[in-house]
């Protein structure tokens, strides 16, 4: 029986790895580097790093580092003004846990200047009980460390101990599902920029369109 959701953030419960997209495809562009988003899912999915993707035209460090601090207050300014859309079904889904007394926190891999700007704008930061961002890990996903460390967060939080067999972890990449699947977890795909493939989708419960899909499936499964 299902008593807890560990969320992912990024293009699971927000709509922002486009955001994060075009951001980086302005920024970039300004350097004469030509981004495509094709480029950005082989990212997502980890066949492909920036520097592999970009690499004949590469900035230099100083360049790099002006380019993280612009995309750093570009973001925080999107996220802070609500333009982070929430991805569709997540409210639905936020009600139905409050509801019935699922209780949620979110383990992303992104760090503490995205993920909180980002829950603050959409209103989703005071509906979570605990939160990990990547920085609070030493090994992030496909490694559970992240779901882990935000069920046990998540048990001090509450005053509960947390049961692994007990979440849900909802997901929209493969090495976030390989992470859930590896912490004890059962999950959920609800796919956003990188395809589905079958391997992966061998290992989750089923894989959604949106987060209200998951909402059936929690009624046959909750405590």
């Amino acid at each position: 029986m299902i008593k807890y959701i560990l969320f992912d953030m990024d293009g699971l419960m927000v709509d922002s790895e486009i955001a994060v997209f075009n951001i980086w495809q302005q920024l970039y562009a300004e350097h004469g580097i030509d981004f495509q988003l094709d480029t950005y899912r082989k990212m997502l999915a980890r066949t492909v790093s920036v520097k592999g993707a970009i690499s004949s035209s590469w900035p230099a460090p100083e360049i790099r580092d002006t380019l993280k601090t612009t995309w750093t207050r570009l973001y925080m300014q999107m996220a802070l003004e609500g333009k982070v859309a929430a991805k569709p079904g997540l409210y639905e889904l936020l009600d139905y846990c409050e509801a019935n007394g699922i209780r949620k926190a979110v383990a992303s891999s992104s760090g503490m200047e995205r993920v909180i700007p980002t829950l603050y704008g959409d209103k989703i930061y005071y509906r979570l009980d605990a939160f990990v961002t990547g920085e609070d890990v030493h090994h992030g996903k496909p490694n559970p460390e992240p779901f882990l460390l935000a069920a046990e967060r998540l048990g001090k939080a509450i005053g509960e101990e947390i049961k692994l067999d007990e979440c849900l972890v909802l997901e929209d990449t493969q090495r976030g599902i390989e992470a859930g699947v590896a912490a004890g977890a059962k999950v959920i795909w609800i796919p956003d920029l990188v395809a589905v493939d079958d391997e992966h989708a061998k290992m989750v419960e089923f894989v959604g369109k949106t987060l209200a899909d998951v909402i059936p499936w929690l009624e046959k499964n909750k405590a």
